[in-house]
């Protein structure tokens, strides 16, 4: 995952801090580089198995804060959360994977003036679930089908990898026990179910 970070966004962030140096403004430029600091801190050392989601979820407000100067007033977020996340661990760059699927696609959809996207953790009786939605486009109708299938997402381009890379991981950790279901409702949605007596084992 961390050798999967693509180059582009990177060099967008340097795009984006040249351009407001020609600006000047430092002020801005000073918040940039702290949050692209965390960004790549959160990535890199990050070695662990499970995050708490609470750390998980800073880490997703700074990558949306990164994505907000470069995409000025064009979306808006809402993080969620419907019961303690003290106690709740997830992989790391789970939540991230799905956010930046959102961003990504998000935009491409002509109808919207803004995107908007919303993150929501839920403690349930047996389950903790988390809940990431947009109102873009949607999945396209063959991915969709291949997510809905299980079926092999990758293809030589590498589009889809981190999804894939997730689900994987997934699998592997929660020993096919973690469920992910994929929809488009007025836009892309992920539920995430994750067996909540096993993650408390792994506390």
């Amino acid at each position: 995952m961390r050798m999967q970070i693509k180059p582009h966004f990177f060099l967008n962030c340097l795009n984006i801090i040249y351009s407001l140096v020609n600006a000047g403004r430092y002020s801005l430029i000073q918040t940039m580089v702290v949050r692209l600091s965390d960004y790549f801190r959160y990535i890199f050392r990050t070695t662990d198995s499970f995050v708490n989601v609470e750390k998980e979820l800073e880490h997703v407000e700074n990558y949306l804060q990164i994505q907000a100067v470069r995409y000025p007033d064009r979306f808006i977020y809402k993080i969620r959360r419907d019961t303690d996340t003290k106690n709740i661990i997830i992989p790391p760059m789970m939540i991230q994977t799905f956010v930046e699927n959102s961003i990504k696609y998000g935009f491409s959809n002509p109808i919207r003036d803004q995107l908007k996207i919303g993150i929501r953790v839920l403690e349930e009786e047996e389950i903790y679930s988390i809940t990431i939605r947009d109102n873009g486009k949607g999945f396209p109708p063959e991915v969709l089908k291949k997510l809905q299938e299980k079926s092999s997402l990758e293809d030589e381009n590498g589009n889809h990898i981190g999804i894939q890379n997730t689900l994987k991981r997934l699998e592997l950790l929660y020993q096919n026990r973690a469920i992910v279901e994929f929809e488009n409702e007025e836009g892309a949605q992920v539920h995430i179910y994750l067996p909540k007596h096993q993650v408390e084992k792994l506390l």
